[in-house]
């Protein structure tokens, strides 16, 4: 990642299939004190790739995606609690989708769709994941235009995770292909009750 014109930060997944860029927050946010992020981002080529952002807890290697499946959802990289919004174009369901998973209090894993969403090429968009208890809400804002946000998809589930499992935030973009993926990281709140 690096700073670019105007205030954003700027990353690329690099040219080698299956490369990825990340940004991860420390392990000490929970559900059960509502914990919630939201993320404005675009990227500038949207075929052969994957993203993700939610919370998760710690990864076995933090460049890589906590949800190993989307079709038949399943988490992996060590991930066992997961609320993040996904999207994997080498999967059979290339749309985005809500899927999380916690062993703490066994919520096996699940998606639902966000509807028939795809990001469109260098369009921002802001996508926001609120945990609640056990509960989590994804909904996806196109924000490209000054002044103006459309609601663009949105789904939930109200067993999701374990709310005093502790997790944290997470945002990973990568490459399905040998063309490089570059993203325009406007800005990531996090937020949570004291």
């Amino acid at each position: 990642w690096a700073v670019a014109h105007g205030g954003t930060v700027q990353g690329s997944t690099g040219g080698t299939d299956n490369g990825y860029h990340a940004i991860n927050g420390d392990v000490l946010w929970s559900g059960d004190k509502n914990c919630g992020m939201a993320v404005r981002f675009k990227i500038d080529v949207v075929t052969g790739f994957t993203f993700e952002l939610g919370f998760t807890d710690a990864l076995s290697d933090e460049t890589q995606p906590a949800v190993t499946d989307i079709d038949t959802p399943a988490t992996g990289n060590g991930a066992t609690d997961v609320a993040v919004i996904h999207l994997d174009t080498d999967q059979t369901l290339t749309t985005a989708a809500l899927v999380s998973e916690s062993t703490g209090q066994p919520y096996a894993a699940k998606k639902t769709n966000l509807g028939t969403w795809t990001p469109s090429a260098g369009t921002y968009y802001t996508a926001i994941d609120q945990l609640g208890t056990d509960a989590a809400i994804a909904k996806v804002y196109d924000t490209n235009t000054t002044g103006a946000a459309t609601l663009v998809a949105s789904g939930s589930h109200p067993s999701a995770l374990n709310g005093t499992t502790l997790v944290r935030p997470h945002f990973l973009i990568g490459t399905r292909n040998t063309t490089a993926k570059v993203t325009d990281l406007d800005f990531i709140r996090v937020w949570m009750d004291r």
